[in-house]
């Protein structure tokens, strides 16, 4: 066994070299994908839809 939370050669690379975009923020959606935004308004529209999306709480 190795160390735990230790990163793989992948992670390290990703973050040495990132690649481009113009993506600041995102929303993890339920199914496994996301949501990427350029602006915080867009951004502040996909949290607002993500939790219009989801069940009430507490019933």
């Amino acid at each position: 066994p190795g160390p735990i939370c230790s990163p793989g050669r992948l992670a390290i690379r990703a973050v040495l070299q990132p690649e481009k975009t113009d993506f600041l923020f995102f929303v993890s959606r339920n199914d496994g994908s996301h949501e990427f935004s350029r602006t915080l308004q867009e951004h502040n529209r996909a949290v607002e839809a993500f939790q219009r999306s989801r069940p009430p709480t507490g019933q």
